[in-house]
């Protein structure tokens, strides 16, 4: 039995994959195994990182056979973890080597069920992309609001890259909805929130995140949000989470209010991509204001196109077999 589980989905993404563990293995704290789940890469995950050196690590690794996603790869380590705690990191994540030990300080004192959530911090050594620059100063602007006091962190501010939570929990909530392909930890810190359970940001527990995507993948991620905020509101209608939602974007800038007003529904993913597109020039040209206020209505287009649609990915609620039983 260890403390912690520190639980890793990856994919095709080897390098990245080996400086997380080679971060992990730096550790402060001693008591935690890692576990990766490898969604099925074209080259076996624990082969392209079993010659590294990583003394300090108790390391196992889980393969599924065909690609299954982040919730269902996570749920699996879930499964197979030993600790009395779940640490979540990505695999584009280097966590600092006091990481692990913040987060387990940040609940002394204090009732099994807090959620820890450590910043996702934009790294000075990052190869960087326009949009991945834009969300980190996005997310950082919201830690700096945390950190004023403006709000307390709640669920909505779940994110597994960089988080630490009591198995029991999770358990007890049936792990993370295996019908969403994104956005599936925030699904599960709603329920998690149901239950009981306390949110607080640990701004010590930082992990650098060294993000890169494609400006497609980039602007799918906006629609998987809204997305999950239209099912959100279906499974859980007692919530009201549209009305909710609509009342914040009622109090966004002029500028996003007239676009989404003034943009067909249909010209909205071109927009948004176009408007993606002309942001590394504008940024190269010393637009940097500019090339970000063209990230901005980017997102939000495609966050519409997802809120407002009622197609893509299936109605989540489906929870996994494996968790049917409760807690084991």
């Amino acid at each position: 039995m260890v403390e912690v589980s520190v639980v890793i989905p990856t994919r095709n993404r080897p390098d990245a994959l080996l400086k997380c563990l080679t971060a992990l293995d730096a550790q402060t704290a001693e008591d935690f195994e890692v576990i990766v789940i490898d969604d099925a890469s074209d080259t076996p995950a624990s082969r392209l990182v079993e010659s590294a050196a990583l003394p300090h690590l108790n390391l196992q690794f889980l393969r599924n056979e065909r690609r299954r996603g982040p919730a269902y790869s996570r749920n699996r380590g879930i499964q197979a973890a030993q600790g009395r705690y779940i640490a979540f990191v990505d695999d584009d994540v280097r966590v600092v080597p006091s990481w692990l030990q913040v987060h387990l300080d940040a609940r002394q004192g204090v009732e099994d069920s807090l959620i820890s959530i450590g910043p996702l911090a934009a790294p000075a050594d990052w190869d960087s992309q326009t949009w991945t620059r834009w969300e980190a100063a996005t997310l950082q602007r919201e830690y700096d609001r945390m950190l004023a006091g403006v709000y307390t962190a709640t669920w909505r501010q779940f994110h597994t890259g960089n988080a630490l939570a009591p198995r029991e929990c999770i358990l007890t909530v049936h792990g993370f909805d295996e019908g969403f392909l994104r956005a599936e930890d925030i699904e599960l810190g709603l329920r998690l929130a149901q239950s009981g359970c306390q949110f607080r940001f640990v701004p010590a527990a930082i992990g650098w995140h060294y993000s890169r995507r494609s400006l497609t993948a980039w602007l799918q991620v906006a629609r998987s949000y809204g997305d999950c905020d239209r099912r959100l509101d279906a499974m859980y209608p007692e919530m009201h989470w549209l009305t909710q939602v609509e009342r914040e974007l009622s109090r966004r800038h002029p500028v996003l209010r007239f676009v989404r007003s003034a943009c067909p529904p249909a010209a909205r993913s071109a927009l948004a991509f176009a408007l993606g597109a002309v942001s590394p020039p504008l940024d190269a040209l010393g637009g940097t204001r500019l090339a970000r206020g063209a990230l901005s209505v980017a997102y939000e287009l495609e966050y519409l196109a997802g809120l407002e649609s009622s197609h893509g990915q299936p109605t989540g609620g489906a929870r996994p077999a494996s968790f049917e039983s409760g807690v084991k």
